[in-house]
């Protein structure tokens, strides 16, 4: 049985995530922490990192976890993107404007994310940017909604999809075949 201690007396790890060969355990609590499993020892460590939630790539080189942003600093409502090889943060995914509880990658370039303002979040790790972002309806209901606002939507979401110009709302059908476009949407994500 191994043992590991926080490298501040004080500290705590909060989350922690084996590579998927198993080869690295990343930590978090004071700090980000990478450590050898053959040996345990420390490869590197970043104090000032404040991730947490973290998941690695499945090849081993990035690590995603939930960060607070400038203005939140309690708040975890950032996602940061950590290079393995280069032992600094790479990216920062910003969008969710409440706390964000789970991210996990869905390949080596894509990661969802997943929060308490009932959006779900696909971002590109390489692009460093939102591609689509999926919301709750309730009811099994649900938009997905690219960037550049072209949609798609469950049967029953209809009622919840409108536009916004200059303060005033419009109903989606003034807009629907110009927007709703599942193809783009498909597109967006290689498939």
């Amino acid at each position: 049985i191994i043992t590991l201690k926080p490298l501040d007396d004080n500290g705590q790890f909060t989350s922690f995530e084996f590579s998927s060969d198993g080869a690295i355990l990343a930590t978090t609590g004071n700090g980000l922490s990478l450590w050898n499993t053959s040996n345990w020892d420390i490869i590197n460590t970043d104090d000032t990192n404040k991730m947490d939630n973290i998941n690695f790539s499945p090849n081993g080189n990035f690590i995603a976890g939930t960060a607070p942003t400038e203005k939140e600093k309690l708040n975890k409502n950032s996602i940061e993107i950590y290079d393995v090889k280069l032992s600094k943060v790479v990216c920062k995914l910003e969008g969710h404007p409440a706390q964000i509880s789970k991210v996990e990658f869905l390949n080596d370039s894509l990661i969802l994310s997943g929060g308490h303002d009932s959006k779900v979040k696909l971002w590109d790790v390489f692009k460093c940017e939102m591609i689509m972002e999926f919301v709750d309806c309730k009811n099994n209901n649900y938009v997905a909604l690219t960037k550049d606002n072209y949609y798609s939507f469950s049967k029953g979401a209809f009622s919840n999809v409108n536009f916004k110009i200059d303060g005033k709302l419009y109903p989606f059908e003034q807009f629907d075949l110009q927007f709703n476009r599942p193809d783009i949407l498909m597109n967006s994500v290689g498939l």
